[in-house]
């Protein structure tokens, strides 16, 4: 049987920043490092906004850590490299050093299989620099990019469209594998981009989070309340008027309805007739992970809502989704039918699933989940199958052995990059 190959992973998002997409790749290498595997971390030096205590928590101390500075330029040499990649995004100045440290690492570690994140992209442009020296290189797409076709200047262009299109492209013919979280996340990026790599592909979605020591966070709510919750912004792209206008029909069934909103939402949305005196906000945009496991159990439903870009699909599934089901509370999944969390729903339970489009469906689910609580029936419960889900032990494995696989390969062709760096004396 293979060993299994060392692994070295760029990811630019890393704890101890409180970011999403940090802490599931926290999750994902730190179930690699305890089952057995050599993991090696290069990530950005952030300013910690997660606590301490947390991070020692969620980040295994059997990986091993670089951590590359993120160069402060001009805007003159921001746009000198701009011009050189082709490519207008987030920390486009991190990519160089990047390289540099993932190229000595991988020199050091022969057989060495890399990982690259996209979000931001810059980690997936690292690997296709570093692409000659691994054993195998694999690129996770964390949400099907290209989604948001906007430069890092928040402009959207022709032009961006066309680059952002190139590099997905790039990444996407040249990574030995892609992951991605759903199987509708790979439907999407064929249909955009008309690439054809069904065979170099495999779901590896979100893994739930430990259960984390108490933070103390205490729900206050009077007898006989029904409180619902989302966690993080409700921003457009959500369509944040059709929960609340949900939300303030069901408040005339349910007269002690009350919805926590724990993140950003538009105040123009919130302040609509019927919506004033059920919601709580607190726009709190760097929640502790703990207070937010602990309110997740204190509320009687989670709510969850996907992102609507137009498609007769939804091409997500969110991270919150499986820490909410490790919660053991009831979800309100509000996404498209066709959708990874309503397959997962059909197969497992653990909740109700209505329309991110219609208001009515969102009012059905909320007297249904109101309903079961009050019959005491718990038919909305997350079952075991569900967080079997979601538990390192059912994702974690079978990646080994693909891991194993890719390495194993001999024959794999080691293109040079031609189109490597500025020069260092850019920075």
């Amino acid at each position: 049987m293979p060993q299994t190959p060392p692994i070295v992973c760029v990811s630019f998002n890393s704890p101890p920043q409180n970011d999403a997409e940090a802490i599931c790749t926290a999750r994902l290498l730190s179930s690699l490092a305890e089952m057995g595997c050599e993991v090696h971390w290069i990530t950005a030096a952030h300013t910690r906004t997660l606590d301490e205590s947390v991070e020692q928590e969620i980040v295994s101390p059997k990986i091993r850590i670089t951590r590359v500075q993120i160069p402060c330029l001009t805007q003159s040499v921001k746009f000198m490299l701009e011009m050189r990649h082709q490519v207008h995004v987030p920390h486009l100045e991190w990519v160089s050093p990047a390289i540099t440290a993932a190229r000595k690492k991988l020199s050091e570690i022969r057989g060495a299989v890399l990982l690259t994140r996209s979000m931001p992209v810059v980690s997936n442009i690292v690997g296709y620099y570093c692409r000659s020296l691994p054993a195998a290189w694999i690129a996770h797409l964390s949400d099907p990019y290209p989604f948001s076709f906007t430069s890092n200047k928040g402009v959207t262009t022709f032009a961006s469209v066309l680059l952002h299109r190139r590099w997905a492209k790039r990444i996407i013919e040249n990574a030995d594998l892609i992951t991605v979280t759903c199987q509708n996340a790979a439907r999407f990026m064929k249909e955009r981009l008309r690439i054809r790599f069904t065979d170099r592909t495999l779901v590896l979605t979100h893994l739930g989070l430990p259960k984390l020591a108490r933070g103390g966070a205490i729900l206050e709510r009077k007898k006989n309340e029904f409180w619902l919750a989302h966690f993080g912004a409700l921003m457009t792209h959500r369509n944040p008027e059709v929960l609340l206008a949900g939300l303030s029909r069901a408040a005339k069934r349910i007269p002690h309805l009350r919805f926590l909103q724990l993140g950003y939402i538009d105040s123009d949305v919130v302040h609509r007739p019927g919506c004033d005196s059920i919601i709580r906000l607190q726009d709190d945009r760097n929640l502790n992970p703990r207070d937010a496991s602990d309110l997740r159990e204190q509320v009687d439903v989670n709510v969850i809502v996907d992102a609507d870009i137009g498609t007769e699909y939804s091409p997500f599934i969110a991270s919150k989704y499986p820490h909410s089901v490790c919660s053991g509370r009831p979800l309100l999944m509000i996404t498209h039918p066709d959708s990874a969390m309503n397959d997962y729903t059909r197969v497992h339970g653990g909740g109700v699933v209505a329309s991110y489009r219609n208001p009515g469906e969102v009012e059905r689910a909320i007297l249904e989940l109101h309903s079961d609580r009050e019959k005491g029936d718990r038919s909305y419960f997350p079952s075991s199958e569900l967080l079997n889900q979601f538990s390192a032990e059912t994702i974690i494995p079978p990646f080994i052995e693909k891991l194993k696989s890719l390495a194993g390969k001999s024959d794999r062709p080691h293109p040079a990059p031609a189109d490597f760096l500025l020069p260092n004396s850019v920075f």
